[in-house]
């Protein structure tokens, strides 16, 4: 999180309290450690049991002429770069490659270190794009111009310097079972990307060391058995990013809790790890005239304008004022009154 999402997303000094209250739950956390062996854990330092969350953070290039030119970046290596405050080369004219967050991530950032003109050209078509609503309307807020339904077919150039990138009109595609991706294009549909400068963030995939012997699919992910986690070898088992592919934080962090689950029942445990941090109310089984929550609307989200936001990294939403906090809590759907209501009977039930 520190390295593949930047800071105007994710504000740095959340995330350093959010790993503060790791450690202080009692976790130790050693870094600057490469682990090549997992053996070396099991039968040199004694742990009973392993869990392999390694993430997804290979960057994937295209297979087409011109990715090897000085200026092509590799998505995920451009965005750790610019959060290490590594000197970052990008031009005025950018074209991105994909459209997913990790896309718009790159070409928003790329715009708050003076690109000109920034495009992001990608396979799906408009309504289909993997990014988030919210990243694109930000994205396109500030100047990005988005090219749905296109596929690039070479990086230009002249004398060894990017001029653009050649693309055609994707008519439909699709994934095999190998994760390869089967195109079906527009003949003579070519038109041609101006730039000096491509990121390619078209996925990423995890890089899991030889030295950790575990079964993989065609993908690199690390195979897992789907209801105990557990890997090829005995105790071993793998959650997150590194069995799934890439996806959200959020869905990282319940598989990462699935995995304490099913590792804390290997050694014995309960697998009980909820906690109850405030007394529960008692609510009502029922709602009352006037208090439905579906025809309430959600509390507007404030974001600096376009023009601030892109001569920084500073935080583009805002956080809720304390009416407007109190506003969106009352939106509690109580989904919960869904196990209490009484089941339809029909007539063969009488």
């Amino acid at each position: 999180m520190r390295f593949g999402i930047p800071e105007y997303r994710l504000p740095r000094d959340v995330l350093n309290s959010e790993i503060e209250e790791i450690i202080n739950a009692g976790v130790r956390i050693k870094t600057n450690t490469k682990i090549e062996s997992l053996e070396h854990l099991m039968f040199e330092e004694g742990f009973d049991a392993v869990l392999v969350a390694v993430g997804s953070h290979a960057g994937q290039k295209l297979p087409i002429p011109g990715t090897d030119l000085e200026g092509v970046l590799v998505g995920l290596e451009f965005l750790r770069d610019v959060s290490q405050d590594q000197p970052v080369q990008t031009g005025k004219q950018v074209v991105v490659l994909g459209g997913g967050n990790v896309a718009f991530d790159c070409a928003r950032v790329a715009r708050r270190l003076g690109a000109d003109e920034v495009h992001i050209a990608c396979l799906e078509c408009r309504n289909d794009m993997p990014a988030a609503c919210d990243e694109i309307e930000q994205g396109e807020e500030e100047g990005i111009e988005v090219h749905p339904s296109l596929t690039a077919s070479k990086i230009l150039n002249e004398n060894g310097k990017i001029t653009g990138v050649e693309c055609l009109d994707v008519k439909s595609f699709e994934f095999d079972e190998d994760g390869r991706v089967q195109l079906d294009v527009i003949e003579s549909s070519e038109r041609t990307l101006a730039a000096d400068t491509v990121i390619l963030a078209v996925g990423q995939r995890p890089e899991i060391p030889d030295g950790f012997d575990l079964d993989t699919d065609a993908c690199c992910r690390i195979e897992v058995d789907p209801y105990t986690f557990e890997t090829s070898t005995e105790g071993v088992f793998a959650a997150g990013d590194a069995v799934s592919g890439s996806g959200s934080v959020i869905a990282a962090i319940a598989s990462g809790r699935n995995g304490a689950v099913v590792v804390d029942r290997y050694l014995g445990g309960s697998g009980h790890i909820d906690e109850q941090l405030v007394p529960r109310d008692e609510l009502k089984p029922w709602l009352g005239p006037g208090e439905g929550f579906a025809a309430q609307s959600r509390a507007k989200e404030c974001c600096l304008g376009a023009a601030d936001r892109i001569s920084s990294f500073c935080e583009i939403v805002q956080p809720f004022d304390q009416e407007a906090a109190v506003t969106e809590s009352g939106r509690c759907l109580q989904c919960d009154l869904r196990l209490k209501m009484t089941p339809v009977r029909f007539w063969g039930d009488y």
